[in-house]
């Protein structure tokens, strides 16, 4: 049934008249399950073991023809990707079937195709955001979780032979699932983490760099050389790096304490209330100000995040702070 149905789609997007709406029929199709990719992947290495890498299945030579020459490279001309759509069939109806191959070979192969010009297209970065006092997950294609903190911004990129993740900024929670023939890293700035099937955490906020994990383990190396490795981390590390500096510090650290925010609650151990407040500030969207004396009280708490009134209630009953709110920020300053 499967066979048949990727038969129906290959005369459905060879069509004259292919649509943009088949071709996302098409994608939705493709998405539906592992049989389907399965499928497509298996006619794909058959198509490249018959006929080679240089073959243009989208445009199969007629009986009796002979194959072009090879074009031959421009150094000077940069190259043009076409997708697969925006081809118009060049030969009739029923041409597909004068092939040397037979009639359900040849509908195999050139599905396979379609599914390789669809990864192509797929590999185009997916923009993934949240704004403050927001959290969000998202599933992969290939299961792999990410639970993206508040005010956090990154681009996916998947293709066949890669799975990639470019933080610009913010946190986010992963689980991967693993696939030592299409690896899974994250980029953020100069520093790039790979993992090998792990459950981590990571954060690039105001230049620094922190990676916790809590299972398996990653590796930590600079973007465009993974070759050399500065640091790999196992369950209980963590790594961390200030933008721009080649040091990167490893430590043992509570995985759960990095993780505490899935459960919508942050943890500070002994830590200055100014550091506090510029990371509560993440989930707030009134922010919190303090004068730099009262920003010197040490902290240690777990501050549950949901409201912004009932956070700014809880520091109020466990600091000797008070907070005054305006229309523009809630400021906290000691008590009298």
């Amino acid at each position: 049934m499967i066979a048949q149905q990727a038969r129906d789609w290959l005369v459905r997007v060879h069509a004259p008249d292919v649509t943009d709406a088949d071709i996302e029929g098409l994608t939705d199709w493709l998405n539906q399950s592992e049989q389907h990719l399965s499928a497509f992947d298996e006619a794909e290495r058959a198509w490249f073991e018959q006929f080679g890498q240089e073959a243009a299945p989208c445009d199969p030579p007629m009986a009796g023809s002979t194959p072009p020459e090879p074009a031959t490279e421009d150094p000077q001309v940069e190259p043009v990707v076409i997708p697969f759509y925006a081809r118009k069939s060049r030969r009739p109806a029923g041409a597909l079937l004068t092939w040397g191959v037979t009639a359900g070979i040849a509908a195999g192969l050139a599905a396979a195709v379609v599914s390789s010009m669809i990864m192509v297209q797929a590999a185009k970065p997916v923009i993934y955001e949240t704004r403050k006092a927001e959290t969000k997950e998202v599933v992969l294609e290939d299961g792999t979780r990410l639970h993206l903190n508040t005010d956090t911004h990154l681009s996916v990129r998947l293709t066949r032979n890669a799975r990639q993740i470019q933080l610009d900024k913010g946190e986010l929670a992963v689980t991967v699932v693993h696939n030592a023939s299409r690896p899974f890293s994250i980029q953020m700035g100069e520093q790039t983490v790979s993992d090998v099937g792990t459950e981590f955490n990571v954060a690039r906020l105001d230049g620094v760099i922190r990676i916790n994990v809590r299972e398996g383990e990653v590796a930590v190396a600079p973007t465009g050389r993974p070759a050399d490795v500065r640091a790999v981390l196992k369950s209980g590390d963590e790594a961390v790096q200030v933008e721009g500096s080649p040091q990167v510090r490893v430590f043992k650290a509570d995985p759960s304490v990095a993780f505490a925010w899935q459960q919508g609650r942050v943890i500070y151990q002994d830590q200055t209330l100014a550091f506090v407040i510029k990371d509560l500030n993440r989930y707030m969207r009134t922010p919190l100000v303090t004068d730099a004396a009262t920003g010197q009280l040490r902290v240690t708490a777990v501050i549950v995040v949901d409201s912004e009134a009932s956070v700014v209630k809880r520091l109020e009953e466990f600091l000797p702070v008070q907070a005054t709110t305006t229309s523009t920020a809630v400021y906290l300053h000691r008590r009298p």
